[in-house]
């Protein structure tokens, strides 16, 4: 039971983001690292050669 007040207190905690992902995938379908960064307020990824990610 305690994985599962945990993963609420998560999505409570997080549910504008979870908005606004849902947001985004229903007006373009997929969205790639790059948005989902922007999303989450973070930097974009860099790919595995260490090149940023094109937006």
């Amino acid at each position: 039971m305690a994985a599962y007040r945990r993963a609420v207190e998560v999505i409570e905690q997080n549910r504008d983001k979870l908005d606004a992902i849902a947001k985004y995938l229903i007006e373009h379908e997929t969205m790639d690292a790059v948005e989902l960064a922007r999303i989450f307020g973070e930097k974009a990824p860099a790919d595995v050669d260490g090149a940023p990610v094109p937006a």
